[in-house]
Parts: C-alpha cells; structure tokens; sequence
C-alpha cells in the first residue's frame, strides 16, 4: 500500500489538517480523495485506492459517487483552495519564473520529402553496386540462377548511373525527390511539475509539433 501512498504527497504521509476530513471512510476511500482531489481524476484516484487498471474507471465512478466521500472531497478541496491573495502571489510566481524550467524534449521522426541532387543519388546507386560486388565476391556457394539475378541487378544499377549523369550534365542542379526519415524534436510540456509547484497558466495551445503555453504577464499580478 505504501507504493499508492506515494501519490498523495512527498513524504509517503496525508497531512495532518486533513485527517480530520478523512475520518470515518475505509483505507481505500482515504486513499482515493486525496488523490483525487490533487488530479482531479477519478480513474487515477481509483488506481492509487488498489483498483485494478482495467476496472479502474468503473470503480472511481461509482467511489466518487458514493455521499460521504463527495462529501469528503468537497471538505478537502475546499481546505486546499487558494485565497485570492495567493492566488496573486502564484501568477506573479509564473510571470516571474521561467517556464522552460517546466518543458522537456522528446525525440521523434518522421518521414519526409527531400529533395536530392543527383550527385549524391549517383553516390547512392554506387554503393548499391559496391555491396553486390562483395556479394559476389564472399558468396561461392551461388546458385547459377542467384549470381545470374547479382549481375542483372548491377546492370540495371549501372544504366540508372548513366541516366542520371546525363542529366547531371545538362543541369548540373538537377534533383529528384526521395522521402526520408527524418529526427525531429518535439516539446513536452511538464503538466505534472506544473501541479505541484501550483504554477498558473494563462492559456495552454497544443501544436503539432509542441505546446505553446502563454503566462500572465507581472502587470496582471499588480
């Protein structure tokens, strides 16, 4: 059980002005509203209390539900809830801060149009050849129709050679398009540090590639 405390806070502990609040429900229930009341999510409250993931939502439903722990939760939240004169210091937190502290980078790719010159496919086709060479070289125990379909195939690379150095030679610009995977990184925003460190956000904007988040500015705070 000490694994689900974990959520409630960073002390492995349920703070004391709200053990009060907590009097009366079972061990799960005590469980359930504090964590629910930090993620507001019945499914991750549910899962924190010992429910099964699969059976979680269910279960956090009905909990949630039940009178005496809405109740519970309605005292909790209401015992937790900023004064506006917090609130104020919280804004003027986040518009003095710096919000890159709550973002992190995640790795990704990609596939996408790239334009090629011809050079460089020269070279490609090139090492295509290369490596049937060695191919040939390495394999002596070839069937006759296998070393006949290596030789073919280097042909074939040989006269694509010749096209595109023909038309390298008429446009020395020239290009083709191939796709590619391609790294990208993609911006992630740290909801969870946000919560705890009770950061207030203006607006939140999810790109495709990213989150754009908009602070409160220290004139708001004033």
């Amino acid at each position: 059980m000490k694994r689900k405390i974990d959520l409630l806070t960073d002390d492995n502990q349920i703070p004391e002005p709200f053990l009060e609040i907590l009097e009366g429900l079972s061990d799960r229930e005590k469980l359930f509203v504090p964590v629910y009341c930090r993620w507001l999510c019945k499914k991750r409250a549910a899962e924190a209390s010992g429910s099964p993931e699969k059976n979680a939502a269910k279960a956090g439903f009905e909990m949630y539900h039940r009178p005496h722990v809405k109740t519970a939760i309605q005292k909790y939240l209401a015992a937790i809830a900023l004064t506006p004169a917090e609130n104020v210091e919280l804004i003027k937190k986040a518009a003095e801060g710096n919000i890159a502290d709550y973002f992190t980078y995640e790795t990704y790719t990609e596939t996408r149009p790239v334009k090629v010159p011809y050079g460089e496919v020269i070279a490609q086709i090139r090492l295509e050849i290369e490596i049937e060479d060695e191919y040939l070289l390495i394999s002596e125990d070839l069937k006759p129709i296998e070393k006949a379909e290596s030789l073919a195939k280097i042909k074939s690379l040989q006269r694509r050679i010749r096209r595109y150095q023909a038309q390298l030679n008429k446009n020395p610009k020239a290009f083709e398009i191939q796709h590619r995977e391609v790294e990208r990184k993609k911006k992630v925003l740290n909801i969870e540090k946000l919560v705890e460190d009770r950061v207030t956000l203006k607006s939140v904007k999810y790109k495709p590639h990213g989150v754009e988040v908009e602070l409160y500015s220290a004139e708001t705070a004033r």
